[in-house]
């Protein structure tokens, strides 16, 4: 049984955890809308665009972290390493679907929500038209729970990654001599002078 680099395992810490964070801020960094009432006419303003770049920060961490668990781990179904039966193959492979669905939800929360927050209501309602005419204009705006739940899964995919990883390592064979000794004492064959 190998045991996992820690070297790695901070590394992989830390991307998601910028990854997390950057979402965080894109969460509180949403562009909000208010209606602004002209003389003539009513229109959308709306706040400086900071979330679509935190979104996608969080987005090329989270990308990073997932393709270093997986290129040090042949991505589980390619590896030449072959894996003991037990515990730690059985959590490789379910914390290896998780790390997947949590990736792939996380990934996409946070594209949308840069894509939906870069989107700007340029519709305008004349005064001529019947009734208030603030009712008629609606201001698009990122709902919140967006980038929440792309901060919830990313912080999810952490989790689920560090796991797979140690586990992974864990059901590992190691090397061609521990696997053919059984990982018993051996006797060097050194030759001497």
């Amino acid at each position: 049984m190998r045991t996992p680099s820690w070297f790695i395992i901070g590394i992989i810490f830390v991307l998601d955890i910028v990854a997390f964070g950057l979402a965080i801020g894109a969460e509180t960094q949403r562009s909000q809308a208010t209606k602004v009432k002209n003389i003539n006419d009513v229109y959308c303003q709306y706040t400086q665009d900071k979330a679509s770049g935190l979104a996608i920060g969080a987005l090329v961490f989270l990308l990073i972290g997932q393709a270093i668990v997986m290129g040090l781990t042949s991505c589980l179904c390619c590896s030449a390493t072959s894996y003991k039966p037990g515990k730690h193959r059985i959590f490789a492979i379910v914390f290896f679907c998780l790390s997947w669905t949590t990736f792939i939800i996380s990934e996409l929360c946070l594209l949308v929500g840069a894509r939906l927050n870069t989107l700007r209501t340029r519709s305008v309602v004349n005064f001529s038209d019947d009734g208030d005419p603030a009712d008629d204009l609606h201001c698009r705006q990122v709902k919140k729970s967006l980038f929440a739940a792309g901060a919830a899964f990313t912080f999810l995919t952490l989790c689920f990654s560090e796991l797979y990883y140690i586990s992974v390592t864990r059901a590992s064979e190691g090397s061609w001599q521990e696997s053919y000794n059984n990982g018993a004492p051996t006797i060097s064959m050194s030759t001497y002078p």
